[in-house]
């Protein structure tokens, strides 16, 4: 698979494993021009009700496909008794990716890659995804729920909304990690990816990149550079490379060690920086 915002030879059509999520799932109601929006959260034992919350963001295949509320459910037992998961449907059915059924992976995924392209653009922005959906839908519903801290993750584009997050001035993200990050959708906005790392400054950031993943993401890429000298730490606590893994292989690959290592690099970041 090749996309706007995955590069070649990655993980196709999400993988479909026999396992079933096991949280629940409920709607974020309207706010003024706002639409709804429906949300899945992992299920929670928790003794006591956490102050903190960690929203997820899917992959350009939406937040019904492949390992997304699997992820959830093992990174929210994963980081202990006060931090809550959550996978806000934020492309609202409307995935951002739409493959033709009827037609062979090898031709609906390129002919999909153009519907995509202009999405990503037009659609699924700064401007709506981040300002709109995340910061007056998404991090208000959650404070009236009672959190009042919060973390993000996110796969291929949803790893460039993460940095987006963590970006924002007066962010109310304190921690975020991106799986597999697609930063490159900045090109389709004719904007340097090194102005996003420099927005995201100091702000705990941990990028979990595939072999084949854009180099600016990999240790030794300017976005790692960038990002590892503003915290002053070493490359290593901003970039964890698999460097045998393709793209996608997280959220819509089959089940590995290397998936189950990501989710431990994941679950110890929050720990540490949540």
């Amino acid at each position: 698979m090749s996309a706007p915002c995955c590069p070649p030879d990655s993980v196709g059509l999400p993988f479909q494993a026999d396992d079933k999520p096991n949280g629940s799932l409920s709607t974020i109601p309207s706010s003024g021009d706002v639409p709804s929006m429906s949300m899945y959260q992992s299920p929670s034992s928790k003794k006591e009700k956490p102050k903190k919350a960690i929203v997820v963001f899917s992959d350009v295949f939406g937040f019904e496909a492949g390992n997304h509320r699997l992820f959830c459910d093992a990174l929210s037992q994963g980081v202990g008794e006060d931090v809550d998961v959550f996978l806000p449907d934020f492309f609202r059915g409307n995935n951002a990716i739409q493959p033709i059924s009827w037609l062979p992976e090898a031709v609906a995924l390129p002919l999909a890659a153009f519907g995509m392209l202009y999405r990503l653009k037009f659609t699924y922005t700064v401007d709506t995804t981040i300002n709109v959906d995340c910061q007056r839908l998404v991090v208000p519903h959650l404070r009236s729920l009672g959190y009042e801290s919060f973390g993000c993750v996110g796969f291929c584009f949803g790893g460039w909304a993460v940095s987006q997050c963590l970006a924002l001035e007066n962010s109310p993200f304190s921690a975020g990690v991106g799986i597999h990050p697609s930063l490159n959708v900045e090109d389709l906005h004719r904007r340097p990816v090194a102005d996003l790392a420099r927005r995201v400054g100091r702000k705990p950031l941990l990028l979990i990149p595939a072999g084949n993943d854009k180099i600016d993401v990999r240790p030794g890429g300017a976005v790692v550079k960038i990002l590892a000298e503003a915290r002053g730490v070493d490359e290593s606590e901003i970039s964890v490379e698999f460097s045998n893994q393709i793209h996608g292989w997280v959220s819509r690959g089959k089940p590995s060690e290397d998936q189950k290592r990501a989710i431990d690099c994941a679950i110890k970041h929050f720990i540490n920086h949540l």
